[in-house]
């Protein structure tokens, strides 16, 4: 499992290759980029 691990990080690239997290004990995991919060109309935008 490592090794199709690896490979898929590897082909993933430099750029995404930290979106597949070792869980220790449980296994892997994904985990998707962060969004920007979009500002609000409680926030001062007309």
């Amino acid at each position: 499992m490592d090794v199709h691990i690896a490979r898929l990080r590897r082909k993933l690239g430099a750029a995404h290759r930290h979106r597949i997290v070792t869980v220790r004990r449980v296994g892997y995991k994904y985990v998707p980029e962060r969004r920007e919060s979009t500002p609000t109309a409680s926030q001062g935008r007309i």
